[in-house]
């Protein structure tokens, strides 16, 4: 005669095996819509308009504007920005006081700035007297 094994409390009968299914398929579904909802609002966050974005709020002087004011141009940003910056330095290094710009066209000189580009930033840009008048640090 044969022992069989004896039935355990904690054994899983065919139903209880089916309930834990139906329960783990329903929490990983949960878990899957919570998280793409989630996911869903930060790329929703991060979507950048073009048409929401302000450039820049007036015009500035590329021969005195912060690196700041000139990152918010459009087609300019932090890199081309920095270029006109340093662009700036090495032209006060050899001319002196003299501003590196007189005209937009001027600002083609500078690395990565095309002009594309200077059309673009044109109507955002005022040189010397114009900016004077409207209260901007030399």
């Amino acid at each position: 005669m044969m022992n069989e094994p004896s039935p355990s409390r904690w054994s899983w009968t065919p139903r209880n095996v089916a309930a834990l299914l139906v329960l783990t398929a329903a929490l990983t579904l949960l878990v899957g819509l919570r998280l793409h909802d989630r996911t869903s609002r930060l790329n929703a966050d991060l979507t950048i308009n073009p048409a929401a974005m302000t450039p820049a709020a007036d015009t500035v002087d590329p021969n005195t504007a912060p690196w700041a004011s000139l990152a918010r141009l459009p087609g300019i940003g932090p890199s081309r920005a920095q270029a006109i910056c340093d662009y700036r330095q090495a032209y006060a290094a050899d001319h002196g006081p003299a501003p590196a710009f007189a005209t937009a066209a001027d600002l083609a000189a500078v690395p990565g700035i095309g002009e594309v580009t200077v059309e673009r930033i044109a109507p955002y840009l005022a040189f010397g007297a114009a900016a004077a008048l409207r209260g901007e640090a030399p």
